[in-house]
């Protein structure tokens, strides 16, 4: 229980300070009033007046106009406030517990000397959810307070020669918005509460504390600017925030009380305590230069907190520290490697905390999956001669249906053209699909969309005899999902594709061949933890052949019916690579494979005409086989460790095709829908497809 009371102790100290500055507060309260009396006093001197002719003040009444004199009192402008001469301030309270707006789309700029853009005191309020500037020297902030004031922006402040804010003597700002001062601080507080909310962004200035003021980083951000001066730190409510940098304040604490504050690789603070409220988490990245993320001078608690630790490559067989303090109390209630592929030890030999005996020991391989979704892809182009056996079904040469199956990839396929006097064929086909795999097995899932064509010519050499060759390309764009880490990780593909095919009719079998060669670009993007992105950029090739044996089992003149039994085969080959732009980038090691696949099917079709147009209607109904190991293992090296990954892939498929095919005359057009599941995963596919016979 010793800690709570530590705890307890150091909150009512604070509690003391902050009573000790609102009793300050009320007695400079009638001073301030006094000093403002005594200052109108001072315009009727020839200057002073000068200044306040110039300015001519408008007092009470909201502006929707361009106006250059100040307002003030409790205004709301929606308009345009401009100021040139020296203390002018755009916007300012002149009583007790006042209200000043400047509304969303209402601009202020001010060019003079001493000119702020809001100035409150004595308990008023500054609400900015437009746009201020100001050029002046002096006290020419963007919203300045004093005495017990709160100001609020979620607009933008920009301060060329001073700071973009001032408070003072218990005041509270809230920012939500953008601030910059490109002369002084982004915020000074001197005796003040600052709130940097959730959308919070600092172009230009460092955020300076003075005398008990204290920070509040509430919600999520990130903290890509200095903090300098004395400030106690709290990280409240729900959310993230992340220290992107190294800051100079000398801080009394750093409580969390809520949510994550998180630490980037490189970063190390300093305090005389530091505090953790049950619950909430520290996220510390270690870039394995040993320097201690957090050091304490006094008392640290972090009973029944979270630590997650992002962990770089230098640190594999190393330690280092993550908190050092003269005195810590109680444990962490979790801790947790941030990237999945790392483990390590925690080390509570007090006063210090750190890891030890950090190793790497890979849960997926992105490319794996990547490769797995090329192949799946290929397949595709394989079935063109499909198709067109089917004419071959027919010795009256009537159009017969077309097949397509869905992948994670290209889906494309030909339409079949008839005999008799038509002895060659040209076609052009664009194709889209999408399709998913389920995250299983530790690994992320992910979702492929693809968009691509195919251009064809065949020719019936006598006939029974068919031979021909085609081209495509396809382009498909991986997301992955389904893991936390790996959200976000993205894999293009191009994929560039050559085949011939041949089909031949030996009475009721028609026997179809199909061999291709297909050129694989790849483009990954994968999350490599302490905020980085590895990239790779490598190539794979892949071989194909398809062999298809279909029997005319029943062709009554009306209705055909086809059994179908087939065998694919495919070697995949792609040499090694190494990623690049992260520090946990991986070499890759060169990999190859052979797969063959049985496949099991049967089609269904029939014809009648529509005029002088012959509609056919198919269905296709095939289950597909792994006649050997298809999962993909591949080996990895990270600093000097060396890994293999396997990658699991299903056995087995089922897959469903619908088409409709109009033919009239010469030329015909399809309609395709492809659609496949297995156990974990599915595709669907649409295609049109335009022929010429001659």
């Amino acid at each position: 229980m010793c800690h709570y009371i530590l705890l307890i102790a150091y909150r009512q100290q604070l509690h003391l300070s902050r009573q000790n500055r609102a009793n300050k507060e009320q007695r400079t309260m009638h001073s301030t009033h006094t000093g403002r009396l005594h200052i109108a006093t001072q315009c009727m001197t020839a200057l002073f007046c000068a200044v306040f002719l110039l300015a001519s003040p408008v007092m009470g009444a909201d502006n929707y106009d361009d106006i250059t004199t100040p307002l003030y009192g409790s205004n709301t402008n929606y308009g345009s406030i401009t100021t040139t001469a020296d203390l002018a301030s755009a916007m300012q309270s002149d009583g007790f517990d006042q209200t000043l707006i400047n509304a969303a789309g209402g601009t202020i700029t001010t060019y003079g000397n001493g000119a702020g853009g809001m100035v409150v005191s004595n308990g008023s309020t500054a609400t900015n959810s437009g746009t201020i500037t100001t050029y002046g020297l002096g006290d020419a902030y963007g919203i300045q307070t004093s005495t017990g004031c709160t100001a609020t922006n979620s607009g933008t402040i920009i301060s060329y020669n001073t700071s973009a804010i001032r408070c003072y003597s218990g005041s509270t700002f809230y920012n939500s918005g953008t601030l910059a001062s490109y002369g002084s601080h982004a915020i000074y507080a001197d005796d003040s509460d600052v709130h940097l909310q959730t959308g919070t962004s600092i172009l230009a200035g460092d955020v300076h504390g003075t005398g008990t003021s204290d920070l509040y980083l509430d919600g999520s951000g990130t903290v890509n600017f200095d903090i300098s001066g004395d400030w106690t730190i709290w990280k409240t409510g729900d959310g993230t925030w992340t220290i992107a940098q190294n800051i100079s304040a000398a801080a009394p604490a750093y409580v969390i009380t809520g949510g994550t504050l998180a630490l980037a690789s490189g970063v190390s603070l300093s305090a005389n305590n530091f505090f953790m409220d049950p619950g909430t988490t520290l996220q510390v990245a270690l870039d394995g230069s040993g320097t201690t993320a957090i050091a304490s001078f006094g008392a640290s608690i972090i009973d029944e907190s979270n630590l997650v630790v992002d962990i770089s490559a230098d640190l594999i067989g190393n330690s280092q520290t993550i908190l050092s303090a003269s005195t810590i109390l109680g444990t962490f209630a979790s801790v947790t490697s941030l990237n999945p592929h790392f483990s390590f030890d925690l080390d509570m030999a007090l006063p210090d905390v750190g890891i030890t005996n950090v190793s790497y020991a890979p849960q997926w391989d992105n490319s794996a999956l990547g490769m797995a979704s090329s192949m799946e892809s290929n397949l595709a182009f394989m079935l063109i001669p499909n198709a067109r056996s089917q004419m071959l079904l027919s010795d009256s040469g009537e159009q017969q249906d077309q097949t397509m199956v869905a992948s994670a990839g290209p889906l494309l396929n030909i339409l079949p053209s008839s005999s008799g006097d038509r002895r060659y064929g040209i076609y052009m086909q664009p194709m889209f699909s999408t399709s998913t795999r389920d995250a299983y097995d530790s690994a992320p899932g992910y979702t492929a969309n693809t968009a691509g064509g195919e251009v064809g010519v065949d020719a019936f050499v006598d006939d029974n005899l068919l031979l021909g060759a085609f081209a495509g390309f396809a382009s498909t764009k991986i997301d992955f999902d389904g893991v936390t880490f790996a959200e976000g990780d993205t894999e293009d593909q191009q994929l560039y594709v050559l085949g011939i095919y041949g089909g031949y009719r030996a009475g009721d079998w028609d026997l179809t061949d199909t061999l291709s060669v297909t050129h694989i670009r790849h483009d990954s993007e994968r999350n490599a933890g302490l905020g980085e992105t590895a990239k790779g950029d490598y190539d794979s090739q892949l071989a194909t052949n398809q062999f298809l044996a279909s029997y005319n089992w029943l062709d009554n003149g009306d209705w055909r019916l086809c059994p179908e039994l087939g065998l694919n085969t495919s070697y995949l080959y792609r040499s090694g690579f190494s990623e690049t732009d992260a520090t946990n980038a991986i070499t890759f090691g060169k990999y190859s494979t052979f797969i063959a696949e049985s496949v099991v099917g049967m089609r269904v079709s029939t014809n009648f005409d529509i005029r002088e147009t012959q509609m056919t209607p198919y269905a296709r109904l095939k289950w597909s086989h792994a006649l050997n190991d298809n999962d993909v293992t591949v080996r990895q090296t990270l600093g000097s460790t060396t890994a293999q990954v396997t990658q699991s892939n299903d056995d087995d498929h089922l897959g469903l095709d619908l088409g409709l095919t109009a033919r009239n005359g010469d030329a015909s057009f399809s309609l395709t829908y492809a659609g496949e599941i297995s156990q974990h995963g599915q595709s669907h596919g649409l295609s049109a497809l335009m022929r010429y016979e001659f």
